[in-house]
């Protein structure tokens, strides 16, 4: 478990990168981060089932699918602005924060 937990926290805080440079003005990665909240936002609306997302992104996509406070669901995924990226950088580190206090409760 705790092998599939630290290539878990490892995609996220990968993602959590690839918001960051974007925030900054790097458009490099603006793909990535599309197809990742695409996929999530397409099983959150039942669009897809977690048989027909993007296999390589499962666990991030399900990642973000199950932290959505509704954000997702209303995400207008063609016209994703600074604010949105900001947002979800809010959720992942609200969920970093909670993964580091659970860590340290488990000791």
């Amino acid at each position: 478990m705790y092998y599939s937990q630290a290539i878990d926290d490892y995609n996220v805080s990968i993602f959590r990168l690839f918001i960051l440079r974007t925030l900054d003005g790097f458009d490099g990665y603006k793909q990535e981060i599309q197809v990742v909240i695409s996929e999530a936002k397409s099983l959150l609306n039942e669009e897809k089932t977690v048989y027909e997302i993007n296999r390589e992104l499962f666990s991030l996509i399900l990642y973000l699918k199950n932290k959505d406070t509704g954000f997702l669901r209303n995400l207008n995924i063609d016209n994703v602005q600074k604010e949105d990226y900001k947002e979800l950088l809010k959720i992942i580190e609200k969920q970093e924060s909670e993964s580091s206090l659970q860590c340290m409760y488990n000791y």
